[in-house]
């Protein structure tokens, strides 16, 4: 049946052929149809980084049934994208700071609509402080020397802590921290008193970018320069790194720089490696370093812009000639009992520390240079008082043709110098005719 008035007639007829009839009027009147209920949910607030929501328009209604929906943003910045926008359920994203209105439209199968609207407020992050929380270290008796301070149970309410340990200034400067410990949340060190902060990456709180502990530590070289930290410009260190790749011969862009820091109030701490071929590892940072200051040192350490005043490995790698041990500070070897520098070779030689002498070889061998030279003194001595003795002097008034043809004289003075063959003046009286003079005994015939 359809819309209108539909007229019904009835006939009855008995068993003598009598009959008679009825009218009925039935009307068909429209559906009583109502408009639909559209409900797009409660108002919303969100946060950034949240930059999305969802929509949700299930709970509108209808005395019948709805046949469609469709989400549209009615005021509030551009930029957003509504996914699913002709379902009950919809998500928007790209949302800024700001106030969005979304306009939730239902309709029914007579195509009766009801609209309802709905606010989403997006507001700029509020980050709370973060709590910081240090487990205390039980009291340590030596001679245990390590502390464990825990800070892993501080909280944040955005999460991605970082972590800094610094030492108290009134607490003792022995001490150094361990594997590289003093940006995690477990640091270990000697006991004393600490400050953990906490940094969270957002704004405004101050970022802070974790280095891990360097797996190539070893290959580290240390350069220090005579110059303020202060006074080094960008483009100096750039001229700085090109003139050590020359020296080098490695390319500057192979010179991977770690640390500019401050040596001193007038010194400047540069830390560098050398980056081996494609899928190799860094040259050796001992290699690196006596080659470069073998360079330096053929070039008088002219070349480069600053003065450079140490070149060594940041990790002491001396063998000490397998004698000894490398102090990191001094980076001078500390020898073992019995044990002494070569002071030739690092002095004179390639300069660097050892201890290649043995204490009790160079003390024979100073005893023995020492004996020496005190025997050499000792002969130039007993020389020197072993003059020869004079001759004395003859009293014959001649001598004879061999004593004149001798080189002795009287006094030491040769006869060549003398009047040979002349008569002597007569001593103690004349000889007599035929008497040859008498030979002068030696001093050796007198003393027998």
């Amino acid at each position: 049946m359809q819309e209108g008035d539909y007229t019904f007639q009835l006939t009855v007829t008995d068993s003598a052929g009598q009959q008679d009839t009825a009218q009925v009027t039935v009307i068909v009147q429209p559906e009583n149809n109502k408009p639909p209920v559209a409900d797009a949910g409660p108002e919303k607030e969100l946060t950034l980084p949240m930059d999305h929501t969802t929509l949700d328009g299930s709970k509108s209604s209808d005395d019948q049934k709805i046949a469609t929906y469709h989400w549209t943003k009615t005021s509030g910045p551009d930029g957003v994208k509504i996914e699913n926008a002709d379902s009950a359920v919809a998500t928007v994203t790209g949302l800024e700071v700001g106030t969005y209105e979304f306009t939730l439209t239902v309709t029914d199968e007579r195509k009766l609509e009801s609209h309802d609207t709905v606010k989403v407020i997006v507001k700029e992050e509020k980050d709370q402080l973060p709590v910081a929380h240090v487990v205390s270290s039980p009291p340590i008796s030596l001679p245990v020397r390590t502390a464990t301070l825990d800070g892993s149970q501080s909280t944040d309410d955005k999460g991605g802590l970082s972590y800094l340990w610094t030492r108290e200034d009134g607490s003792p400067a022995a001490g150094v921290r361990l594997n590289g410990s003093r940006n995690l949340p477990v640091f270990l060190m000697s006991l004393f008193l600490f400050h953990c902060h906490l940094i969270c990456p957002p704004s405004p709180c101050f970022s802070f970018v974790f280095s891990p502990s360097d797996m190539w530590e070893r290959d580290l070289v240390e350069l220090v320069l005579e110059v303020s930290v202060s006074q080094v410009s960008q483009r100096q260190r750039d001229m700085l790194l090109r003139q050590v790749g020359v020296l080098l011969g490695v390319l500057d862009s192979d010179i991977i720089v770690r640390e500019i820091s401050a040596f001193n109030e007038h010194s400047t701490r540069l830390v560098f490696l050398v980056s081996g071929s494609p899928g190799r590892p860094p040259l050796s940072g001992r290699n690196v370093a006596l080659g470069l200051r073998n360079k330096l040192c053929k070039q008088k350490n002219d070349f480069l812009i600053f003065k450079a005043r140490r070149v060594d490995t940041v990790i002491c790698q001396l063998n000490c000639s397998g004698h000894g041990e490398c102090d990191s500070f001094t980076r001078r070897c500390v020898c073992h009992p019995f044990w002494m520098e070569n002071f030739i070779r690092a002095q004179f030689g390639d300069t660097e520390s050892n201890c290649e002498w043995s204490v009790l070889y160079v003390a024979i061998a100073s005893f023995m240079i020492l004996v020496a030279a005190a025997t050499l003194v000792w002969g130039i001595v007993c020389c020197s008082r072993l003059k020869p003795v004079p001759a004395p002097t003859s009293s014959a008034l001649m001598h004879s043709d061999s004593d004149l043809d001798s080189d002795e004289g009287q006094g030491g003075v040769p006869w060549k110098d003398q009047e040979r063959g002349q008569l002597l003046r007569p001593q103690n009286g004349s000889l007599r005719n035929g008497q040859g003079p008498a030979r002068a005994k030696k001093q050796r015939e007198e003393l027998l």
